[in-house]
């Protein structure tokens, strides 16, 4: 099982160093999901809408957090998904973000 976690946490990874170079994968190499934090120029808030409406779910840290002053950042989780299904999800994200 972990092991099938980690192949998964991987293609994420790959997935978004190819389609979103300029975001910084943050946390450790450990649970079900990666954080992706966006260039100061990204609106969060639309990126999740525009997102949601096209099928794509996921998290916000402002969903977590009170206030601002923290960068957009993105809450991807991996753990219902193949490889393949996480890779297309995020060149689709990617297209979004590039609106």
């Amino acid at each position: 099982m972990r092991l099938r976690y980690r192949r998964r946490r991987d293609a994420v990874i790959a997935a978004l160093a190819e389609s979103l170079p300029a975001a910084t994968i943050r946390g450790i190499a450990a649970g079900l999901h990666v954080t992706v934090e966006l260039p100061d120029t990204v609106d969060e808030a639309a990126v999740a809408a525009r997102a949601r409406s096209r099928g794509i779910a996921l998290a916000t840290m402002s969903d977590y957090r009170i206030g601002g002053g923290h960068p957009p950042t993105l809450i991807l989780g991996y753990s219902q998904m193949t490889e393949s299904r996480l890779r297309a999800g995020v060149r689709e994200l990617a297209a979004t973000i590039r609106g």
